[in-house]
């Protein structure tokens, strides 16, 4: 039972970010606007403190686009559900590590974040961190450089995390650290980086970092550091604060929900920090290897093991309170994804479930499998629409129903919106654009 706000003990890890392809209405991970700072101030910061220069290189694996002045203005579908299987390639980077505004998309490299336009082909400046990227992998993973979109006071713009090795110089030794790139999302200009100390206690033995990009609220950038978070200010990019043994999973509200070091029984609690201090506003359920994933704007999912040996998973919001408590037989990994819109899709691997939510109430819409009806391997979800592949082919499914959408859509986009979608192609490691044409 889960009594008392202590959900005992799903054998389940923490899945990588998810991506968001347009600025949602109540968006994952993103705060509410600042009621303080005005986005002029903040823009006027962000320009004048600690710019660095971009790489004038194309990123890694790359392939220069040509700008085309007689592209015709494409059409918007929203959400779309074909698309053209002609794509322009967009460089080497992981599937997790794209992500697409507007016109505008970011891919996130080994050592840079490239920025395209869809529209008419163009390929802007890639942005480069100002210390060398680590070109390595923490355990078995590659480094994930996942790109994020973020409110800044009404001001959308892209970050992206990389692991780095700051030189040493003189006397001081070489050591890890973080670099955040800061570009804006409209035009795909840098913005800032930020560079981020990192104590030997937030690197594994090898030194390396895994990290992820959190989310932001008004000014304030939350990464999680192998199991520690640190939270810097954007506009003087400074560290506002650190815990040490608290790994953050998301942002709700003003409150990041994250888990604590796990005990001897590999129990561990989901606590709530403030955004823009740290203040420890409450230490709540617990669970034997949970993974507490982001859902949206109004809660994250907390799967875990029962003290019976049960799975669960429950929504928990921005007090720590569980709603809409299940018990049953889960998987072993727990991802979701929020499609920028009202609701949130969420698969457990080895059981292939899937579930549909109500992004706000958190009200169960729909499962897969059913009768007769196998569960999509999920790539993403946007405004409505699952993207994936079953049977070892493309699908859309209706996010509301659960139903089939489209079992032609050409391709199982990784990051989509009105314009196009990013897939994985056509060589392995790479990653290209698609127009959407329905």
């Amino acid at each position: 039972m889960i009594a008392d706000q202590e959900p005992t003990p799903a054998d389940l890890s923490y899945p990588a970010a998810s991506r968001r392809a347009t600025l949602p209405r109540g968006h994952q991970n993103v705060g509410p606007l600042a009621r303080v700072t005005a986005a002029v101030t903040l823009l006027v910061a962000l320009l004048t403190a600690g710019c660095s220069p971009s790489s004038s290189k194309p990123a890694d694996g790359a392939t220069p686009f040509s700008p085309s002045s007689s592209t015709p203005a494409r059409k918007v579908f929203d959400p779309p559900t074909r698309f053209d299987t002609s794509g322009r390639p967009l460089g080497t980077a992981q599937p997790g590590d794209a992500l697409l505004y507007d016109k505008l998309a970011f891919v996130a490299g080994p050592a840079a974040l490239a920025v395209a336009d869809i529209t008419t082909g163009q390929q802007l400046t890639p942005l480069a961190p100002p210390h060398p990227a680590v070109a390595d992998q923490v355990g078995t993973q590659p480094i994930a450089h996942t790109p994020l979109l973020v409110d800044l006071n009404g001001q959308p713009a892209i970050m992206a995390p990389y692991p780095v090795t700051v030189p040493a110089t003189g006397t001081t030794t070489a050591r890890p650290a973080v670099d955040l790139i800061l570009a804006d999302a409209r035009t795909g200009q840098l913005l800032r980086t930020i560079t981020v100390d990192t104590p030997a206690s937030d690197s594994n033995p090898t030194g390396l970092l895994s990290t992820t990009l959190v989310g932001a609220s008004d000014t304030v950038a939350v990464l999680r550091l192998n199991t520690s978070t640190v939270a810097i200010d954007l506009a003087t990019g400074t560290t506002r604060w650190r815990a040490t043994d608290f790994a953050a999973a998301a942002i709700v509200g003003d409150i990041v929900l994250g888990l604590t070091t796990p005990d001897s029984r590999y129990i561990q609690a989901v606590a709530g920090y403030s955004v823009t201090d740290g203040t420890k506003h409450f230490t709540g359920p617990k669970a034997r290897y949970p993974a507490l994933v982001p859902a949206g704007p109004s809660f994250a999912v907390l799967a875990g093991e029962q003290d019976n040996g049960n799975g669960f998973y429950a929504l928990v919001d921005g007090d720590g309170r569980l709603h809409h408590h299940s018990t049953g037989s889960y998987g072993s990994r727990l991802r979701c994804w929020y499609d920028a819109s009202s609701i949130t899709v969420c698969a457990f691997s080895g059981t292939q479930l899937l579930i549909a939510l109500d992004a706000s109430s958190g009200a169960d819409l729909w499962h897969l499998p059913a009768t007769g009806r196998q569960a999509p391997d999920v790539t993403t979800v946007w405004h409505g629409a699952v993207y994936g592949t079953a049977n070892g082919h493309p699908v859309v499914l209706d996010a509301h129903t659960g139903t089939d959408k489209q079992d032609s859509p050409g391709l199982a986009p990784v990051a989509v919106n009105g314009y196009a979608g990013i897939a994985t192609g056509p060589y392995p490691g790479n990653l290209s654009v698609y127009p959407a044409i329905g």
